[in-house]
């Protein structure tokens, strides 16, 4: 896994931000929707849950987390 940050056309936003005019595509990578908002406010062209890290990684520790679904996302992409 790279430790580069996001690629320069990519941007990172909360699904609680509204879409904006100059967005392109969205899409949602959680296993669970945002408490609170409903698909439709969130707007996602996508929703890919099987690439959301699972919920026993949680992000507590940071490089094991990075580890960690490193792994399963190989793992997923064999599987699948």
């Amino acid at each position: 896994m790279s430790t580069r940050g996001p690629a320069a056309n990519v941007k990172l936003k909360r699904a609680y931000e509204p879409p904006a005019p100059k967005d392109d595509s969205r899409i949602l990578i959680d296993r669970l929707r945002a408490r609170g908002i409903s698909k439709k406010e969130a707007a996602p062209d996508q929703w890919m849950k099987d690439i959301a890290p699972s919920t026993e990684l949680g992000p507590a520790r940071w490089e094991e987390f990075r580890r960690r679904y490193a792994k399963e996302i190989l793992c997923n992409a064999r599987a699948g």
